[in-house]
């Protein structure tokens, strides 16, 4: 399980510099910052995700001390290059099972919820509520994933981000099936396929469809799990990638398995 999330973890460093451009023009201190990055970002694509971690956290707390320094347009960039040091340190420590990381994760993605409200990023902001509503049901907190995907769901229809919308329709079905309210989570789940589909968002329908599957066998409806299991592995299929199919298969499996008498 943990080199399969490290891997989807490698696969987000490999834009992390690209994307929100060079951490070593944000202060005084910034080719030191810079290194250090970079540094974390090669143990992350190597697969070494606790030091990874720990570099992160080391980057983090560097550029913090140097925050309250910097002029307001230093001060941008150094909350941007925070955001993604928080945000890597959490997609690092989410990796392992045990209680102390994940805890440590979800007060990292708190500090990235914290930092795009700053920084006034909806984008930021409605991917930190998404990736701390999944943690948290990870944790079994699905009260708490509830809190934050209401926040996510009321920012996406309110800048009409139709795909941040029907993910967190996926991530509320995922946490009222955890509650045992089956009948709200198939709702959620149902509308949250039905988007995917009408977007052509092959990746997002099949997300749902396995968190439907999951949500019909939890409410006894095995036959309904079945074919939103083959719906989702149908899907998988047709990205024509084999570790996308063997990713399906594996959280489908006891879904895939029931035989229609």
């Amino acid at each position: 399980m943990a080199r399969g999330k490290g891997s989807k973890a490698r696969n987000k460093a490999s834009t992390a510099l690209s994307r929100n451009g060079d951490p070593g023009a944000a202060s005084p201190q910034g080719s030191d910052l810079q290194t250090a990055f970079a540094t974390a970002i090669s143990a992350l694509q190597s697969g070494e995700l606790k030091h990874a971690a720990i570099q992160f956290g080391f980057c983090y707390v560097a550029a913090e001390i140097a925050l309250p320094h910097q002029e307001p347009e230093m001060q941008i960039n150094l909350r941007q290059y925070l955001w993604q040091c928080a945000l890597y340190r959490a997609a690092c420590l989410a990796t392992f099972e045990g209680k102390e990381e994940r805890e440590e994760a979800l007060k990292c993605l708190r500090h990235c919820i914290q930092i795009a409200e700053a920084l006034d990023d909806t984008e930021k902001l409605v991917e930190a509520l998404g990736l701390v509503a999944s943690l948290q049901a990870r944790m079994g907190l699905a009260k708490d994933a509830l809190i934050e995907i209401d926040r996510l769901s009321a920012l996406a229809q309110e800048h009409s981000l139709r795909d941040s919308e029907q993910m967190a329709l996926v991530h509320k079905g995922t946490a009222l099936t955890a509650l045992g309210r089956h009948t709200e989570a198939l709702e959620a789940l149902t509308r949250a396929v039905t988007m995917g589909a009408e977007a052509g968002d092959t990746r997002a329908e099949g997300n749902a469809c396995i968190e439907l599957a999951k949500a019909c066998s939890a409410g006894g409806d095995r036959p309904g799990g079945l074919r939103a299991a083959r719906r989702a592995l149908q899907l998988a299929e047709s990205e024509e990638s084999f570790e996308r199919v063997q990713f399906v298969q594996k959280q489908v499996q006891s879904e895939l398995a029931y035989v229609v008498d």
